[in-house]
């Protein structure tokens, strides 16, 4: 399995038939930026924008389902599976985001875009709502390849601003949320287990229940601007039960491709029509079993969100209550 680069496709399927000398000659006037720019978009050192990959796919013949590899993925199933950047430390998750947000930035500029998320938990880009919980879900990643439990401190500046940038994207990216009763579950097991470790203080573990509320009010916010202005950018179902792992189904235009997280470490980009048929048919039986909460009425509003309520309230009890079983570490 390769790793996923949508700008590697792009520059191997022109640089096949071109070499460098040339190709940067006629991307000059095309994309309308000096030789140094070209040369420094060419060695991948500045990013390509959407509108300049969709220039450059467009005066090269070169189709949306050429860049995603569909052609590969008719034949091949182990050609239609690419690995996201390997989150084993904090530098590469870093990295992971950083492509992340360069992915969704180019794939939103299409035509015909759209994405479904089904979220068995909390999706990744909320936690980045908040540096804590950022710094939560960095240390959950990371944790998984280390023989030491990581503090809280060692989460890098760097990790949390890119968090703060894929966050503040995806905010005002349209886009359809699938959450169950147990979405917050794992945040909430994870604050409890980081805080009996000892790497949260309780003082901290509060705060991230509080910043939970917080990500409840802006979800509530969202349905009911929805409702009064019938905004459907922006929608929320919720399911009886998940029965996927995280993962997202995208179209630009009539292309598909999927997202699919195969540990809290790693995630796949699927191609291949029988791995999209399958993450498609999930997608439509929690849409048809769900409920779309800007069309539900104002008590089964209240019923779903009273439950998320009472699980913060839950664990924040419990907090409380306990003292942790040895002395904390420091956050």
């Amino acid at each position: 399995m390769a790793t996923f680069n949508l700008q590697g496709v792009l520059l191997e399927k022109i640089l096949a038939d071109l070499p460098m000398n040339n190709l940067v000659a006629r991307l000059v006037p095309l994309l309308k930026q000096t030789r140094g720019n070209v040369y420094k978009k060419l060695r991948l050192e500045v990013p390509f924008t959407a509108d300049e990959i969709a220039a450059i796919a467009r005066h090269y013949n070169i189709s949306i389902d050429d860049l995603l590899g569909l052609e590969k993925a008719e034949t091949h199933v182990e050609k239609a599976i690419e690995v996201m950047q390997v989150v084993n430390s904090f530098d590469t998750m870093t990295s992971y985001l950083d492509q992340a947000l360069g992915q969704l930035q180019t794939f939103r500029q299409m035509p015909g875009f759209s994405m479904t998320y089904v979220a068995r938990d909390l999706p990744l880009f909320h936690y980045f709502a908040f540096p804590e919980l950022g710094a939560l879900k960095a240390l959950t990643w990371v944790h998984e390849n280390l023989q030491e439990t990581p503090k809280l401190k060692d989460v890098p500046r760097e990790l949390l601003d890119a968090g703060a940038k894929i966050w503040a994207f995806y905010k005002t990216t349209p886009s359809v949320e699938i959450w169950s009763p147990q979405t917050l579950s794992n945040t909430l097991q994870n604050i409890i287990y980081y805080w009996q470790c000892g790497v949260l203080t309780k003082t901290l573990s509060l705060q991230m229940l509080v910043q939970l509320r917080a990500l409840l009010q802006m979800q509530k916010e969202t349905i009911l601007h929805a409702k009064r202005l019938d905004n459907t950018q922006k929608k929320l179902v919720y399911s009886p039960f998940i029965m996927m792992s995280n993962g997202a189904l995208m179209r630009i235009d009539k292309t598909r491709f999927g997202m699919l997280a195969v540990s809290s470490i790693q995630t796949l980009i699927l191609h291949h029509p029988m791995l999209l048929n399958s993450i498609e048919t999930s997608v439509h039986w929690h849409m048809r079993h769900g409920t779309v909460l800007h069309e539900a009425d104002d008590a089964t509003l209240a019923g779903i969100f009273s439950h998320y309520e009472s699980q913060i309230s839950g664990a924040e009890k419990l907090l409380k209550k306990q003292k942790p079983p040895r002395k904390n570490a420091g956050a």
